[in-house]
């Protein structure tokens, strides 16, 4: 039995993992991940501080990004993240822990893969 049917019969619908070509083999690739955004207030201004991205965070962790209230912050990091070319689509955002100086979430989002290294 493939592992097709296999995953079929389980009533789980399976999906392709695109592989990306390193050296001339084929590697498959996770195409979802996490990270880690903070909301906070410094010098009485909010804002979102992403922690694992290395383009999102800035030299030694020092980028912030202005934080509006107004706006969803499901919207506001799909917005940063689409505008650094760091993901295809936010996923969902999840709440860590809050407290009173700031708040954790864990947003998921499908990374954007180079077209020329994706294998279907």
């Amino acid at each position: 039995m493939s592992d097709y049917n296999y995953y079929q019969k389980q009533g789980i619908t399976p999906t392709r993992t695109p592989a990306v070509i390193r050296d001339g083999v084929a590697v498959m690739v996770e195409a979802r991940s996490c990270v880690a955004v903070s909301v906070f207030s410094r010098n009485g201004v909010k804002a979102l501080h992403f922690s694992g991205i290395p383009k999102l965070s800035g030299h030694k962790g020092t980028l912030n990004f202005p934080f509006d209230e107004n706006v969803s912050l499901f919207t506001q990091v799909e917005k940063i993240m689409l505008a650094n070319n760091m993901c295809h689509n936010v996923t969902r955002v999840d709440p860590l822990r809050h407290n009173e100086t700031e708040s954790v979430y864990s947003v998921t989002f499908n990374r954007r893969l180079l077209k020329s290294t994706v294998r279907k």
